[in-house]
Order: structure tokens, then C-alpha cells, then sequence
């Protein structure tokens, strides 16, 4: 039997710098010092933000609503919420608050890198961006004994709170949402079996994910370790300058306006907002049809009542003409004509074809009172408004196509032409019946409605 040699095992006494998270190992007798309960906390924390990071993204969770009523003012409304920085700081604000001039760390445009020694100046008549940073700062001083003569002090704990700041705005207010990365999406691989095709995609998607390589260093601040990296953007507002108590000698600096509260904020996609949109809960729908009740019934509707309806005037009573309500404003640009389709059909003499007549709707008219909380020159209803002379000789006169015999109505409602306020085209897919909005929660489609009408009087 040939001689089997075994290679030394040799033990290593230096140790290697560990950069990828260290964390203690227990063994009987182990001696706890300061600096390894350290290790051990720092370990939890870092790891808990490396997930928040990787899994949750960073940006705004919830909250952080800016009071827009109440200005100019020197006080900003600030809601409670919740945002996750980059490398998962979490930027939690348990309630709200009311912000200063004086509160807010004031950064330059040209490094952020500093805090309170080089602050620049606010200005009247200048615009910033709002932003809200990870912060912390010590509780419960405690005095230590260092054997010396003399006493150090350090502190029992850390409370982690938020700091706002403020910077100037160079040109535009900026976009919180990232641009979309490009993805090649051409190569194969092993999930390119059914409907597993975008696999590759998500890979090359995912490869490209950039992710911070080193966590933000603290500043001081007003007895603050703010982390300025360790942020979310909020709002992009305008500070001005006013009189202080009518004195003509005495002004002071307040928050003039908020100019976009929404666009610097990166969101982050949380399940309940994922499934929120699912839903379709941020578009507009269709809510009230006037001739609701007669949608599909199966007894045809008089031509007395068909004919009462179709002469209304729907600046007097909309709900007797043809009326459409949405369940959120609609811009008006975006509602005209075509946006409507009004089909009677009628019998073709001696077979059992039915011939299709598009009725004339040559206007819309909107409510003369709009509501008073929704933005300009949108609507929330909107009546069909007929060709006179097509209206008096069909309704008025004794001959028209109603005299063909029993007919039947399909009015449709064209959504990928309306606009909601939000920019979408509204969620018309559906069909309303006993007050059911319309909508499958994407935005666009039809609201396809018919109708049986009882042939006219002879």
C-alpha cells in the first residue's frame, strides 16, 4: 500500500482586517469589555441597514406632509413620518413639529461636507431644497473617574432623532425618482422556458444595482451628530422677507411658499403602495352615468322618457340629459366631443340586420359651480350636448329613424382620452351598475354602456 503523506495544519497567529461585518463569538469565560459590547451592538445596527437598504430601497416610506396653508410664516408644518436614507438610516419623526429658520442646518451648494463653521447665509428672495438627515445626539451625561485627579464624562445613552436642512437650488426643482436604467434583455439563459423570459432581464437589472460602498460620516451641529449624506429629500420652497410686527425697521426671513412637495421626494415602494396601485387607487374613475338605470334592463325605456332626456337642457338639469360624473378632477382641456360615442340601431326593413347610426354630440358643457378644493380648469362631471337641428327632427318633427321600430343604444365613454389631474388617462373599463365606479385599475380603456329604447309614436 502506497505511504499517504497529510499536509501540516498550522495555525494562524495574525489577524486579518475583517471589512464585511464583525461580530463577537462567545465562549466560556469570555471577558466583556466596552469594546466588545461595541462590536456587538454595531454589528445589529449595521446589518439592520444593510436589509433596509438592499431590500426596502431608501426614500420616503410615509408621511413628512408639509403644512402649505399656513404660509408665509416663520414656522413650517412638519407631519410625522417615516424615510430610509441611503445604507438604511431610518429617518423616523414620531409626530409632528413646527420648523424654524433658526431649526434648519443651512448647507452650500458648493460642499456638504461641513456643518455649523462655514453655515451661509439665508436670503430673501431665494429658493431651496428642504431635506430631512439621519441624526444623533447624547442623553444622561454620566461622570467617569480616570484615576488622575480629573473626571471625563461620556453619556448613558443615544437618542436617534432627524435634522432638517436646507440648500440652495441650482436651476430646476430636481426629481427624487431615479432615470431607468438601460437593460440589453437579449441574451438567453435557463429560465427563457414559458413565461419565465424576463429572468435575464431582472439579472442584468439587479448586476447593475449600484449600492454605497461606505457609510456616511457624522458632523457636528447644535449638539447634534448629523450624518448629511444619511438624507431624503422633501420639498423645493422660496424663503422671503417680511416686516416683524409692522415695524418698518425690524424684518425677519419666513418660508414664502412650497414650490413642489412631491417631485424631490424618492419614494420608497412599500407592499401596501404596490398593492394600492394594483388597485388602481391612484386614478380617476367613473362613478355616475344619468342613464344608469337603464343599462342593460330589459324593459326598454318609454320614448317619452328617452325623448325628455335627449331634449334637456343640461345647464338647467344635468340629470335629465346625458351626464357623466368622475370620482376626481378631470382636466377640461382633455374633454371634447370625441371623447363620446352616442350609437342608436336600428331594424333593417325585411331582414334581421340592424344598421348603426352615430348621433351628432357637437359639444360638452361643465357645471357652472366647480369644486371649490380641486385644481383650475378641471371638472368632476360633464353633460352631451346635441345637434340642434338633428335633436328638432328627430324629437320635434313627425318622421325620424326612431320610427323604425324598437331601438337599441350603445354610448361609450372613451378613457385613454380623458385626463385626470394626476396626468392619467382616466379608468373607464367597467360597467357601471347600482353605483359601481368603472375601472380595472389600469388607466384607459372603455365604459361601454347600452340601452333599449320603445319605438316612436306613429
Amino acid at each position: 500500500m502506497p505511504e499517504q503523506k497529510h499536509d501540516k495544519c498550522e495555525c494562524e497567529t495574525s489577524e486579518a482586517e475583517c471589512t464585511f461585518g464583525k461580530r463577537n463569538h462567545f465562549f466560556r469565560g469570555k471577558l466583556m469589555s466596552k469594546e466588545a459590547f461595541a462590536v456587538e451592538q454595531a454589528y445589529g445596527i449595521e446589518r439592520r441597514r444593510l436589509l433596509n437598504r438592499a431590500v426596502f430601497g431608501w426614500g420616503l416610506v410615509y408621511g413628512y406632509k408639509l403644512d402649505r396653508e399656513a404660509l408665509p410664516a416663520t414656522r413650517l408644518g412638519v407631519g410625522a413620518g417615516l424615510a430610509l436614507a441611503e445604507w438604511g438610516y431610518e429617518l423616523y419623526l414620531p409626530g409632528p413639529l413646527q420648523l424654524g429658520l433658526k431649526d434648519v442646518l443651512v448647507l452650500s451648494k458648493k460642499d456638504e461636507s461641513y456643518c455649523e463653521d462655514k453655515d451661509p447665509k439665508l436670503r430673501a428672495g431665494s429658493k431651496w431644497v428642504l431635506a430631512v438627515h439621519y441624526a444623533e445626539r447624547p442623553l444622561d451625561e454620566v461622570r467617569l473617574s480616570s484615576g488622575c485627579g480629573c473626571d471625563d464624562k461620556d453619556y448613558n445613552y443615544v437618542c436617534e432623532t432627524v435634522v432638517f436642512s436646507v440648500r440652495p437650488l441650482e436651476g430646476t426643482c430636481p426629481c427624487g425618482e431615479p432615470g431607468c436604467q438601460e437593460s440589453a434583455c437579449n441574451c438567453k439563459d435557463a429560465c427563457m422556458d414559458g413565461a419565465r423570459g424576463p429572468h435575464s432581464c431582472l439579472c442584468e437589472w439587479l448586476a447593475k444595482t449600484e449600492f454605497p460602498q461606505s457609510a456616511p460620516s457624522p458632523c457636528k451641529w447644535q449638539g447634534y451628530q448629523v450624518y448629511l449624506a444619511a438624507r431624503v429629500d422633501l420639498a423645493c420652497l422660496t424663503i422671503s422677507e417680511r416686516l416683524k410686527d409692522n415695524d418698518p425697521n425690524c424684518k425677519e426671513l419666513v418660508f414664502q411658499n412650497i414650490e413642489d412637495a412631491c417631485g424631490p421626494r424618492r419614494l420608497v415602494k412599500r407592499n401596501d403602495l404596490l398593492y394600492d396601485l394594483i388597485r388602481g387607487c391612484d386614478l380617476t374613475h367613473i362613478n355616475w352615468i344619468s342613464w344608469g338605470p337603464w343599462h342593460r334592463n330589459e324593459t326598454p325605456a318609454t320614448w317619452k322618457e328617452f325623448s325628455d332626456r335627449m331634449s334637456a337642457d343640461p345647464s338647467t338639469d344635468p340629470k335629465a340629459g346625458f351626464t357623466v360624473r368622475f370620482d376626481g378632477p378631470v382636466e377640461k382641456s382633455s374633454v371634447t366631443p370625441d371623447c363620446f360615442a352616442f350609437t342608436a340601431i336600428f331594424p333593417v326593413e325585411d331582414s334581421g340586420w340592424r344598421q348603426p347610426f352615430r348621433a351628432p354630440i357637437t359639444a360638452v358643457q361643465f357645471p357652472a359651480k366647480p369644486v371649490k378644493a380641486d385644481p383650475v380648469d378641471t371638472t368632476r362631471e360633464v353633460s352631451l350636448v346635441f345637434d340642434a337641428d338633428w335633436l328638432k327632427d328627430e324629437f320635434v318633427n313627425k318622421w325620424g329613424k326612431f320610427r323604425d321600430g324598437p331601438t337599441t343604444v350603445e354610448l361609450r365613454v372613451f378613457g385613454d382620452l380623458l385626463r385626470g389631474c394626476n396626468g392619467q388617462a382616466v379608468d373607464a373599463d367597467g360597467l357601471i351598475a347600482n353605483g359601481e365606479r368603472s375601472g380595472d385599475g389600469t388607466p384607459g380603456g372603455t365604459l361601454f354602456t347600452v340601452f333599449r329604447v320603445a319605438q316612436k309614436p306613429q
